[in-house]
Parts: structure tokens; sequence; C-alpha cells
């Protein structure tokens, strides 16, 4: 199936970029990010057993990582078509991963497919598959050559998906979006509104039992949100929100209302530049769920050597009250320096530092032996620590 999926492809991408099919105003453009990294990391679960005279720190699990490895990143590839004055149709296919069907590498995905409609300045419409805009950073997450890093800042970094619930955090898709801007003298407001699908969760998969095929929302409730912003000059802020709701089925039995809020603010000055965000998300179930509340933010400052070189740093942190794992938080540490010779190539030299110290309530449970009463069970809680580097080098090509 995967190899026909592969074929069908690239029999598509033939017949719309050739010269017998296509018209002449179809654009097909791209972009590829390819990284060298040298990663290392620790991760180690340990627990007091000292009252049942062994270590205070026993390990009851722990995995080490020290690896190079080169790859695609990732490869977008943009179909952009103006269909008349006023309607424009994309689509965006994206590749990560050094993506690969018959060796099952990877991941290939339909990001964006939608027509936009633009009235004017103030009101246009886009409709079909898109990335909804929420603070400054989510619709333009993926654009690697227009972003300063390799790593980004821990929930826009699709790699810590199976550390992070990164759809907590942020909306992915929507499938309608009302947005745009009114200037007035020195400053400018733009605005933007959305509907879209419910989180992953709800979204019928190949494993799905019932009569739902693959990719079908099974709600009826859906996610709404959007953000509004001011520019001055160099400064521009914004604020966002949703509101959808969480799956917690497999918990206590519900459906919960869920409440994004955010924040983004950045400013540049002479050679200088700041940006910075932040998001709120909580709760709010009928049934008791413990603490819910989630919160991320991250902070980079910049400087432009020059016209070709930039140095920058950025500081993330991100809790989740609902995991052990991350309810005292996770940083991360991200230190790069770009050098583009030319508009449509960017490389890119960057340190990262991921790390978090977690606590598992009531993880361990151990019998314990007579004179103990029958049935005298030992339970403590175990200390989580993750410690991961990485250093890479990246080439961002446009076109």
């Amino acid at each position: 199936m995967k190899r026909f999926q592969s074929i069908l492809f690239a029999f598509l991408v033939f017949a719309l970029c050739s010269p017998s099919f296509a018209q002449e105003d179809l654009e097909v453009f791209g972009f590829f990010q390819g990284v060298l990294s040298q990663q290392t990391g620790e991760f180690n679960l340990t627990t007091d057993l000292s009252p049942l005279g062994q270590s205070a720190e026993t390990v009851l699990d722990e995995a080490d990582s020290d690896f190079i490895n080169s790859n695609v990143q990732q490869l977008n590839l943009f179909f952009r078509k103006e269909l008349t004055d006023n309607f424009t149709a994309l689509v965006n296919l994206e590749f990560l991963s050094s993506y690969s069907s018959r060796r099952e590498w990877g991941a290939l995905n339909l990001e964006e497919a939608w027509l936009r409609y633009q009235h004017s300045e103030l009101f246009n419409i886009k409709a079909g598959l898109l990335i909804p805009r929420f603070n400054n950073l989510n619709e333009i997450k993926n654009r690697m050559p227009l972003l300063p890093y390799t790593v980004r800042p821990l929930v826009y970094e699709a790699s810590l998906a199976t550390v992070i619930p990164i759809h907590e955090y942020i909306p992915e898709r929507a499938f309608l979006q009302f947005y745009g801007e009114m200037p007035s003298g020195d400053l400018s407001f733009d605005y933007a509104a959305y509907i879209g699908q419910s989180e992953t969760a709800y979204i019928a998969s190949g494993t799905t039992i019932g009569a739902s095929s693959p990719g079908t929302d099974t709600t009826k409730f859906k996610l709404i949100g959007g953000r509004a912003g001011i520019t001055y000059d160099n400064l521009k802020v914004g604020v966002s929100g949703t509101f959808d709701k969480a799956n917690r089925q497999a918990e206590i039995g519900e459906d919960v209302p869920r409440v994004r809020i955010g924040g983004d603010i950045s400013f540049s000055y002479s050679d200088f530049f700041v940006e910075a965000e932040y998001i709120s998300v909580t709760l709010d179930p009928d049934k008791y769920l413990g603490e819910t509340e989630k919160l991320f933010y991250f902070g980079t400052a910049g400087y432009n050597i020059t016209d070709e070189f930039t140095a920058y740093g950025t500081y993330s942190h991100l809790e989740d009250k609902e995991s052990d794992f991350l309810a005292t938080g996770m940083k991360g540490i991200l230190f790069g320096l770009n050098y583009k010779p030319d508009y449509s190539v960017v490389i890119k030299v960057q340190y990262s530092n991921y790390s978090a110290d977690g606590t598992l309530k009531n993880v361990v449970n151990i019998p314990l032996p007579p004179p103990a009463p029958a049935g005298s069970i030992y339970t403590t809680d175990a200390k989580s620590k993750l410690d991961y580097t990485s250093l890479s080098l990246a080439v961002s090509v446009l076109f």
C-alpha cells in the first residue's frame, strides 16, 4: 500500500509539473533543511529503597545515547495557483526525516491545502486545511529558512512530540480562517478568527474501531480561536486564544473544556532583535482530574553581526501539571550562529540542550517479606532525570 501511494504521488508531481498538463501560472517551489548533528543524552529513573536495606538511589531504568546523525530534517513542496484576481489556491506537502516509504523512514504529510479569497487588506478568507494563527510562531513554525533555529523552542519542535503533548499547547489545524489588517497612521491592527477540527485524539485512524474512515473528525464540537495584534514601527504585539475540548475519556470519561491563552511580542532596534511568547492552558473538568495547568514561554535575543551573519540565544520553559515527568518543568537552551551567503541559502550552527527533573508519584510497589503482615506493600516515588544535548550543522535552501 505504501509503495502504491509513493508511485501515485510521483505521478501526480510529474503531471502537475509537466508543461503539457500545467498552466503557465502554476508556481512550484519549496525548501529543504539538511542537518548533521552530534547528539548525546541520558535518562534515568531512580528510587529510594533504603528502608528496605537497599541503596537510596536504586536505578529502576536508564538509557544513554551518543551518536552522529545526518538527514534531511524537512522538505516542503508548494503548489500555488492564482485562480483569479481574488482567489488563490495552495498545496503544501511536507517530507520529514529523509522520508522513504520503502525503508519506512520519516513521514509524508499533507500540511496545507487551502483556497484564499482576498477581498481587501481588511478582509480575507482561507478555507480548507490550514495552520491557524496563534501567537507569532505557530503559523510559520515549519518555514525553516525563515527561522534562525535548527531545533525550535520546545512546543514548536516536532521531534519532541514523544516527550511533550504538543497538541495541548498549540492549535495544529483549522479549516476556516478570517483575517485582515487595518493600517492607521504609524499603527497597524491585525486580526484572525478561525474554526478547526477537534484535537488529534478524536480523529479516526486506520486502527479505529467503527464506521468512520481514517481522517474523520468523530465529534460535533470544534476548535474556535483567534489572534489580535498591533504593529508600531519595529514593535509587534499580539494576544491569542482558543477554546476546544480535550479527550480525557480514558481518565474520567469526559470531553473536558480547554482554553489556551497566548501572548507574543517582537522588537528590533538597529541590529538587535528580541522575540518572546507565552502560552497558558487551563482545563475545566466536571470530575476531579487533579492539577491540570500547563504553561510555556520562550525568549530569543539576537544580533545581526553583518548582513550575512546572525547570532542568537533562546531560553524556553514548559510545565504540565498532568504529567509527573513535566510537572516541575522542562527547560530548553539554544545558542546559534547563522550565515546567509545568498537570499536562498542559510547555513546554521546550533547548540541545544533540553533537560527535565520530575517525580513520579507512587510508582514503586514492592511486597514486604515477613515479619511484615501478609499483603503489606512498600510504596514510594521515583525520580526521573532527562538531559539531552545536540550540536548541529544545518543548511536551509529555498528553490
